[in-house]
């Protein structure tokens, strides 16, 4: 049976991170809507530019732009054995994509993990990743800020609906790398 592992937290919190080491682990498939917008956004047409324009202003890329790519692009990681979501779903349209695509496949086994980590923090986290990776959307400070004020606001009601289906895990995002996999693989029941 198909397992989706999903990943939530604000920009900086270690998403992604968490995600290639789980992808490493469990040998998952792995869907970063972060990482295809990006790729998008590259493409010399419609809808990379519009792409490109919404995260160069720090917002939430819409549902409409989001189901063009994302059924295009969720379907070439459905053969492996589970799934790891980096940072999808983050608004109530784009669950009812996710629904829709678990339906599809026949997959219930869903596990929900948001990384808990201080704003504080994650600038630091941000403004260290923008030196070393050159992520144009971590080097203005208004930018950063106008991405945590998106995150807080579009993604509150989607915590809120997986917490209410007492699906939603916390993790402490605030630990090292290690401690932050561990208490997730703890949570998986793999140690």
């Amino acid at each position: 049976m198909k397992q989706i592992i999903i990943l939530m937290g604000p920009p900086g919190s270690g998403k992604g991170t968490q995600s290639r080491l789980l992808m490493e682990k469990l040998g998952y498939g792995y869907f970063s809507m972060g990482d295809t917008f990006r790729e998008a956004a590259k493409q010399d047409n419609d809808l990379g530019r519009l792409i490109k324009t919404t995260i160069d202003q720090g917002m939430i890329v819409s549902d409409e732009l989001t189901k063009q790519v994302f059924d295009q692009e969720i379907e070439k990681v459905m053969g492996k054995p589970g799934l790891i979501l980096d940072g999808f779903p983050r608004t109530a349209g784009q669950v009812e994509m996710l629904n829709s695509v678990l339906a599809k496949h026949n997959i219930s086994d869903q596990r929900i993990f948001v990384l808990d980590v201080d704003k504080v923090k994650l600038l630091t986290r941000l403004s260290l990743r923008s030196a070393t990776e050159g992520r144009v959307d971590d080097s203005d400070i208004a930018r950063v800020e106008k991405r945590f004020e998106e995150y807080e606001k579009k993604t509150a009601q989607i915590r809120d609906y997986y917490e209410s289906k007492e699906m939603l895990i916390h993790i402490n995002g605030d630990q090292s790398i290690e401690g932050v996999q561990q208490e997730i693989l703890s949570q998986l029941g793999i140690l």
